[in-house]
């Protein structure tokens, strides 16, 4: 079972793509059947093909109530800009396709829900236009995750077709459809499927800097403390990886935070990591 769910980015989206991301009730402990990831190395962009008539919140109620497959994506995107998120484990939306390398490693063939963050967008991908507040969103939502994980979005970021096209080309042709704020990904006008490359440059761009490819610095040895008390709190600017500690916390802040005062011989830790609420359960003491 994977043990690495999304529960820790959800406030730094909140506080950065503000009142159009929503929480859909219970995305906290959805997932399929293996649970969380087995960890993070990249996006899959998606449309869902649902019908330019049809509500966007059934569509949403479909993805993860419904469907036989549920949850389908982990997050969605509304033609309206708003942005949802309704599972925090892995969730069904790849299917088969790889293996692909990303600077977090090789995700294996046909495992790409294990690994992969999936993102489902209101579109019918046979010629609907995507207009410019859904397209914001979109982009935002994708560089803020390429951001919050420390993902590269030249290697980091898939379509769906293109994570079908090592091993079963033309499976999938999503995200497909027009965009005319941005031209050069789906043109103007026809079914075209996304040029994932001018994706990858445009949130590349918006990042202003490539993260480096491994494991993210380790900044709590920069931390100068000298305290008697702390809470794990102190320290969740760090950005997060789907490490553990004694299988009991999985914030690359805390344990990045442990090895630092341990080394002075400073504090010890009780509690445990809450994937319900996002919160820490007791505190450095």
């Amino acid at each position: 079972m994977g043990t690495y769910w999304l529960n820790d980015c959800v406030p730094t989206l909140q506080k950065n793509l503000g009142s159009k991301f929503k929480l859909y009730a219970g995305y906290s402990s959805r997932s399929r059947s293996s649970g969380g990831f087995d960890r993070i190395c990249g996006i899959v962009m998606h449309h869902d093909a649902d019908s330019t008539s049809g509500s966007d919140d059934s569509v949403l109620k479909y993805e993860y109530e419904t469907a036989d497959d549920r949850p389908i994506g982990n997050f969605h995107v509304q033609r309206d800009g708003d942005i949802w998120i309704g599972a925090a484990g892995a969730s069904n939306h790849a299917g088969k396709g790889g293996p692909v390398s990303t600077s977090r490693g090789t995700v294996p063939q046909d495992a790409g829900n294990k690994f992969l963050i999936g993102i489902e967008a209101s579109n019918n991908g046979v010629g609907e236009t995507w207009n410019n507040t859904q397209m914001e969103s979109y982009l935002q939502l994708v560089t803020e995750l390429c951001k919050f994980y420390q993902l590269n979005p030249l290697t980091d970021i898939y379509a769906h077709w293109t994570w079908c096209q090592p091993s079963c080309p033309g499976r999938k042709i999503d995200p497909a459809g027009p965009t005319p704020k941005y031209p050069k990904f789906g043109g103007t006008s026809g079914s075209n499927k996304w040029n994932m490359d001018e994706v990858r440059k445009e949130v590349n761009a918006r990042i202003k800097t490539t993260p480096n490819p491994g494991p993210p610095p380790n900044k709590g040895e920069d931390v100068n403390w000298n305290p008697t008390s702390a809470t794990v709190n102190d320290i969740t600017a760090a950005p997060p990886v789907s490490e553990t500690l004694n299988g009991e916390w999985n914030d690359w802040a805390v344990i990045s935070f442990l090895k630092t005062i341990q080394k002075k011989g400073g504090l010890s830790v009780t509690g445990k990591y809450n994937q319900e609420t996002g919160d820490y359960i007791n505190s450095i003491i």
